[in-house]
């Protein structure tokens, strides 16, 4: 593993857990959680009576996946975000951008902070 991807992981993984302990004491609800919330509860129990097909099973089956542990779902979507971010890094490395622009240049599009709260969403 390169210093630039370490140097890039550590920084995304201690971002996270500031902005995580900062602004995450409890889970946000948004209005469109109850319906995956809903259908992860019928994955769980698989049970797809009355299912309308609103919402794709695959969000749902995630968070049945980790028994509805919102805070777990958190995390593991705070893990894609940074698996997220190493595939810019490399994306870039390969379209010939130097490895200290492509960190940069990571490091900048995924220090907003909608990023981050879509991760948590």
């Amino acid at each position: 593993m390169s210093k630039n991807l370490k140097i890039l992981l550590s920084i995304e993984v201690l971002f996270r857990l500031i902005l995580f302990s900062i602004f995450y004491t409890s889970v946000t609800i948004f209005p469109d959680s109850e319906g995956y919330l809903d259908l992860a509860k019928r994955v769980s129990n698989f049970d797809f009576s009355n299912y309308n097909g609103l919402r794709s099973p695959g969000y749902p089956l995630l968070i049945s996946f980790v028994n509805s542990n919102l805070y777990a779902l958190v995390f593991i979507q705070f893990g894609l975000g940074t698996v997220t971010s190493v595939f810019q890094y490399k994306t870039l490395t390969h379209l010939a951008f130097s490895k200290r622009n492509s960190l940069i240049f990571t490091l900048f599009i995924s220090s907003f902070l909608n990023v981050f709260f879509f991760e948590t969403c």
